[in-house]
């Protein structure tokens, strides 16, 4: 599905979603790893309509749908498969897998294509169960172009909740002329050298290192995605 530039973001994440394939979890085993994001499944459910209707509530989201009665809704559905303990639980978490991933990529698209936003703006969640990799990442602004970019868009790992927000290049200057003066770890905008390190895995912030390698002890698969997968052409698809 094409969609033109001046499309809103939460009305492109929401037909993001909806273009998912439903699949039931043997079949979407069996796709390569770089375009199962093109593919919806949940563990467990066992009835391809089931599936679909979560993908769609889910498509709902970025369009403005309330969160809570929505996942009430996808709770109900679930628990009609699965343990209904449990319901609750994956509910919130493909929501926000899906949603979050969707949004993202639809915020990187526009945003690559405008050339008044040559900057991103990394935004971590600031409670107690943000890892502590992400929130040392909160608030550095990068080029959209930096090839950290590639292993740390969020959602970068299982379960990330952290955005991004575009960054013009006259709120970068203001943020810079502020910096001035300041320690190179004390700034929101890294230098290239400081940035190098961030794309080896290594930043230091306010005099504190913090590994924030990508992690990849999750099974092939279970989490990979990069924000451009998600527009692959149907010919790339049949490629691979």
């Amino acid at each position: 599905m094409r969609l033109s530039l001046e499309v809103k973001p939460h009305r492109e994440a929401s037909a993001l979603i909806r273009d998912k394939a439903p699949l039931l979890r043997e079949q979407f085993e069996r796709l390569l790893p770089e375009i199962r994001i093109r593919a919806f499944t949940v563990s467990g459910l066992t009835r391809l309509r089931t599936i679909r209707r979560v993908r769609d509530l889910i498509a709902k989201i970025p369009a403005g749908e309330d969160w809570e009665t929505t996942r009430a809704k996808i709770q109900d559905l679930l628990a009609s498969e699965l343990d209904p303990k449990a319901a609750r639980a994956r509910a919130e978490l493909l929501i926000r897998t899906h949603a979050f991933q969707a949004y993202q990529a639809a915020v990187w698209r526009t945003t690559q294509a405008d050339p008044a936003v040559p900057y991103l703006q990394y935004l971590a969640t600031e409670d107690d169960r943000v890892r502590e990799s992400h929130r040392a990442l909160n608030g550095l602004i990068l080029p959209k172009s930096d090839p950290f970019w590639r292993d740390h868009y969020p959602p970068w790992e299982w379960n990330c909740r952290c955005r991004v927000r575009p960054v013009t290049r006259h709120e970068a200057d203001q943020i810079s002329r502020r910096e001035q003066g300041l320690p190179e770890d004390q700034r929101l905008i890294p230098n290239e050298a400081r940035r190098h390190r961030m794309r080896t895995g290594h930043l230091i912030r306010d005099g504190r290192a913090y590994p924030i390698a990508k992690r990849y002890d999750r099974p092939i698969g279970e989490f990979s995605w990069s924000p451009t997968d998600l527009r692959l052409s149907l010919d790339d698809l049949a490629l691979r």
